[in-house]
Formats: structure tokens, sequence, C-alpha cells
């Protein structure tokens, strides 16, 4: 997890082990437009803001 002026993030990594799904399935949901992948300069790694994740925890598992 990263935190940039008080906005968190997560890593591919972090969204596998929460959602208990692969590395593809993270790459097809983004395909697919249920994630949203920021790109942040200077850092060569793939995050997914967490207030996202949250309204996407929120919708499918009520």
């Amino acid at each position: 997890m990263l935190e940039i002026n008080g906005e968190r993030y997560l890593t591919r990594d972090d969204l596998q082990k929460l959602f208990g799904v692969s590395h593809m399935t993270i790459l097809r949901w983004e395909k697919k437009g249920i994630l949203k992948r920021i790109k942040i300069p200077g850092i060569r790694r793939v995050y997914y803001k967490e207030a996202d994740i949250k309204k996407l925890l929120e919708k499918y598992h009520k």
C-alpha cells in the first residue's frame, strides 16, 4: 500500500490477496472497466485508489 497526500493506493498484489483472485483476473477487470489503474509518475508499479476499491466491494459484496 502507498499513501500520497492522504490518498491511499493498493497494488495488484494487495488486490489479489483482498479478493482471492489471480493476476489475470485483475487484468480482465481492468479491461472490462471494473477497475481503473493509476500510474504514479516516477513509480513503475500500477496502483488502484483505495476509495475505488471500497466502492467496488460495496457494490459486489452486499
